[in-house]
């Protein structure tokens, strides 16, 4: 029996990221930059305006005062367009300029509108200006070359307009994991069945399934007899066409807990068996070339902590985000809990902000494995390390549970 840190080690060590691919950028929402995204262009392109207001030479303004007011004549209008032709503004005049728009040559600064009196095509101006005025200069922000996202970045809604901004339009991208989920188990209905004496209805291939799509994963979920050769038919198909195959039930020691012994058969390499936690210890990871295989317990809160400390290092590998392990955060605990020797416990309970700022976290009931009910209310994993108890207003550490679990940021 292994550790949860040493869990996640083995991962590191064995699970390799996907082959890249070249995706139109609206397409590749979801995925993570394989190569650094970078500017093509000047931000911004051009010297442009930075309010409505009149373009004009700061030196044509030198000396201006409410008591010796500079009149400018005004005999251009700038909007914010395509400018097939530019005009050079000549001394003594100004041009009317809209935000965004190309600053015209000559012009090194921007009075906005409401510190002017307009007479007609006549403009008074009472004070002077300095140059750049109201001005965004070319390539402030950055120049043509510049690395705005660097590879690793999970492309986001901010990465793709920070893209578009910059001229991008396909970027290159880990392509996304295909999944097969395997659920095992001859007492298994699906819902909406009448449910015969032995039977429960099937969940966790469901769970799995909406987990994995509200991270933008695809999965295929098959539910396989608890029988040797269905078993080895299902898990041989699903290696050659996934990159990772989950499978729930029959990593324990029953005699019908067959998952184990089919995939090495089918030379899958175990690279460990049974983690020290509560729920979730009878979890085996082997690989089968460069494809992950996670055999986990058929219990349905097991499968549901199993997803957020195993499930979710592995596919951040596969897409090539680094660290792997979850990132835990640290709260106060609002309830006792007495000491466990062997394991450490993830619980299932509320997380949530005080008055002062705090991170506290809330018991909820029915923690046993077979339970399911409390993961609704639940927003978070509290560990409890082995042998530790657990007072209250103790400091403790808590993964919170979020579908950004596998952002890169």
């Amino acid at each position: 029996m292994i550790s949860v840190e040493a869990a996640w080690q083995a991962y590191a060590e064995a699970v390799p990221v996907l082959p890249e691919e070249t995706l139109p950028l609206q397409q590749a929402r979801g995925r993570v930059l394989a190569q650094a995204l970078h500017s093509r262009i000047d931000l911004p392109p051009f010297a442009q305006s930075a309010m409505d207001g009149y373009a004009l030479r700061s030196a044509d303004l030198t000396g201006a005062s409410n008591s010796t007011p500079v009149t400018l004549e005004c005999l251009q209008f700038i909007a914010a367009q395509r400018q097939e032709q530019q005009t050079a503004l000549a001394a003594g005049h100004c041009a009317r300029i809209f935000t965004g728009a190309m600053i015209p040559p000559g012009a090194d600064a921007v009075v906005m509108q409401e510190k002017t009196i307009v007479e007609g095509s006549r403009l008074q101006f009472n004070a002077p200006v300095t140059p750049g005025n109201n001005i965004r200069q070319q390539g402030e922000e950055a120049r043509a070359g510049h690395e705005l996202c660097a590879a690793g970045q999970r492309i986001d809604s901010a990465v793709i307009a920070a893209a578009s901004f910059v001229g991008v339009d396909q970027v290159r991208c880990i392509r996304g994991p295909k999944v097969a989920v395997l659920v095992t188990g001859d007492e298994l209905v699906a819902p909406g069945q009448v449910l015969r004496p032995g039977e429960v209805y099937e969940c966790n291939g469901a769970f799995l399934h909406a987990w994995l799509a509200e991270r933008g994963v695809s999965a295929q979920v098959s539910v396989v007899a608890d029988q040797r050769e269905a078993l080895a038919q299902a898990l041989s198909s699903a290696l050659a066409d996934a990159d990772l195959v989950v499978i729930t039930g029959g990593a324990s020691v029953g005699e019908r807990d067959y998952a184990r012994e089919v995939a090495a058969s089918l030379g899958v390499e175990e690279k460990f068996w049974r983690v020290a936690q509560k729920p979730g210890k009878p979890l085996a990871f082997g690989m089968a070339g460069a494809k992950p295989v996670l055999i986990l317990p058929g219990n349905p809160a097991a499968v549901f902590v199993c997803a957020w400390l195993h499930l979710v290092p592995v596919l951040r590998l596969l897409q090539g985000l680094r660290p792997g392990a979850p990132i835990f955060s640290r709260g106060r605990v609002e309830f006792e809990l007495a000491a466990a020797p062997s394991r450490d416990r993830f619980l299932r309970v509320c997380w949530f902000v005080d008055a002062q700022g705090q991170a506290c976290l809330r018991a909820l009931p029915r923690q046993a494995s077979h339970m399911l009910s409390n993961v609704i209310q639940a927003n978070a994993l509290l560990r409890v390390p082995a042998g530790q108890a657990q007072a209250i207003g103790q400091q403790a550490a808590f993964l919170p549970l979020a579908t950004s679990d596998l952002a890169a940021r």
